[in-house]
């Protein structure tokens, strides 16, 4: 298997495991629940994540442009109510990544982020997100641990004013293997993440875990499945939520710098809030240019 194809393997860890999901779908959760409310952690729009490929083209420095439309059975985020929409995320984003010596790394990640919903658009939002994470391997197959701080801000288009803004600490440990002569690789990972927010309802504490496996079906297609369970407490109103997500993925690459990734995903989530438990189902196809 040739360079580029055991890069696309690995990526994995951080396309299930990345910081980043969490933020990208903090303004829909603002937005999807009365203001008065606490607000849901990471659900319509954000199982699946644009791919992190190491290396590639052997820079440190690599930016991607992105577009995802996706359709959700419910976009509120409440109950059963019938809410679907079709949303478009498109998203800049610009990553470094540099060996610190002794197994230490360090990732600073930096996105712009549009959700324009179709018919819901009083949601539609833009997003600001900076993760700076430092990680550490005792060698190269043993589990990455990782520290890391995430600020981000999200305004309305519609009221064209801030929905949330936060500072966010995470520390947590992944892992992986390939398999299969390195056609599958089978990965692991767990977080906690903690946030003080504006406004103050949104602090939370966070638990998230996540297993997988990904699959190289030829040459250029790539398959992935994984199953995450969070648990989320709210510091301030006494709400806890259990959220069970699972998601199937193909990736496929067009060329060196370009993949399309069509995903399905289903997620349950239940509080202690009556009015945020609810199920979604999601459908989605993206576009990721990286250089």
């Amino acid at each position: 298997m040739n360079p580029a194809m055991n890069a696309r393997i690995c990526f994995t860890v951080l396309f299930a495991c990345s910081l980043l999901a969490a933020a990208r779908a903090r303004a829909m959760e603002h937005i999807s629940v009365p203001r008065e409310l606490p607000t849901e952690i990471e659900d319509v729009g954000e199982i699946q994540e644009a791919p992190q490929i190491p290396g590639l083209g052997g820079s440190k420095f690599h930016v991607s442009v992105s577009t995802r439309a996706e359709y959700t059975s419910n976009s509120a985020l409440s109950g059963s109510r019938s809410s679907s929409d079709v949303i478009f995320f498109p998203t800049i984003e610009a990553n470094y990544t540099t060996g610190l010596g002794h197994g230490f790394g360090f990732n600073l990640d930096a996105a712009i982020e549009s959700g324009l919903f179709a018919s819901h658009d009083d949601r539609s939002f833009i997003g600001y997100d900076l993760e700076a994470t430092v990680d550490w391997k005792v060698n190269p197959n043993a589990p990455r641990v990782f520290i890391g701080a995430e600020p981000y801000r999200y305004d309305s288009y519609d009221r064209g004013g801030l929905i949330t803004e936060a500072i966010g600490a995470v520390a947590g440990v992944d892992w992986g293997r390939k398999f299969q002569n390195g056609r599958s690789f089978f990965f692991a990972g767990y977080a906690f993440e903690n946030y003080f927010s504006d406004p103050s309802i949104d602090n939370r504490g966070a638990h998230r875990a996540v297993v997988g496996v990904s699959h190289q079906l030829s040459t250029k297609l790539l398959a992935e499945v994984y199953y995450q369970f969070q648990y989320t407490d709210y510091h301030d109103v006494g709400r806890c939520d259990a959220r069970n997500a699972a998601c199937f993925s193909l990736l496929y690459q067009l060329d060196r710098h370009a993949y399309v990734v069509l995903s399905e995903a289903y997620v349950d989530n239940n509080s202690s809030q009556a009015d945020a438990s609810y199920q979604a189902a999601n459908s989605s196809l993206s576009f990721y240019w990286q250089f």
